[in-house]
């Protein structure tokens, strides 16, 4: 039997994929404030080119520990069966 072929595989930009998903929630979160001065503030991963865009909360993330969960990973939690 003839092997499979390989499909090419990319990384995840994962942390793209988070920044975009905390900006996006942040921005409707201030949004829908109802205080009218808070529904202005920016939500953004760059720091504001003018001050004409302040205030501007910046989303930034430090990766500290990367914690495999792929083969072989060990799960902490018990499990529960229900009967």
């Amino acid at each position: 039997m003839a092997n499979p072929p390989l499909i090419p595989q990319e990384t995840v930009r994962y942390k793209t994929h988070l920044k975009r998903a905390l900006v996006e929630a942040l921005r409707s979160t201030f949004l829908a404030h109802e205080d009218p001065y808070l529904r202005k503030t920016r939500v953004d991963i760059d720091y504001p080119q003018t001050e004409a865009e302040y205030p501007t909360n910046i989303v930034r993330f430090f990766e500290r520990d990367v914690h495999n969960a792929g083969v072989g990973h060990v799960e902490r939690t018990p499990l529960i069966h229900s009967t």
